[in-house]
């Protein structure tokens, strides 16, 4: 159920089915022990920790459509996104496109409107904090 509890590591595994989106939700707990927000799937999971999912978003496609970019990657039902751009992946600065975007459990697109007169972009997705 837990990752290590010999080591004091009660965050939650992937398996631990019984304790996940099993709690009641309680309106004045907002976070869980690590900070991270909570609820993070449909109820609030038992215990102190939010169990955070091991998959993460992939970008399966990008596509340019005149001066816009349009990015579409995978999400999982219940958790957020956050799309961001920059125009060097190392030592980049990361700018928010979309934030705190609502998964489906399927592929979402999302189009960079602000993209134009860049030579370069990268992307990447991430779970909202």
């Amino acid at each position: 159920m837990f990752v290590n509890p010999a080591a004091g590591d009660l965050r939650l595994l992937a398996s631990a089915t019984n304790a996940i989106d099993k709690a009641p939700s309680l309106l004045t707990v907002t976070n869980d022990f690590d900070g991270e927000r909570r609820p993070r799937g449909a109820v609030p999971d038992i215990g102190a920790d939010e169990f955070l999912t091991n998959v993460p978003p992939l970008i399966t496609n990008f596509a340019l459509s005149d001066s816009n970019s349009v990015v579409h990657f995978t999400t999982l039902l219940g958790l957020s996104y956050d799309l961001q751009r920059a125009s060097e992946v190392n030592g980049g600065i990361w700018s928010l496109v979309a934030s705190n975007v609502s998964g489906i459990g399927g592929v979402l697109a999302i189009t960079d409107t602000n993209a134009t007169g860049q030579a370069r972009r990268f992307y990447r997705v991430q779970l909202s904090s």
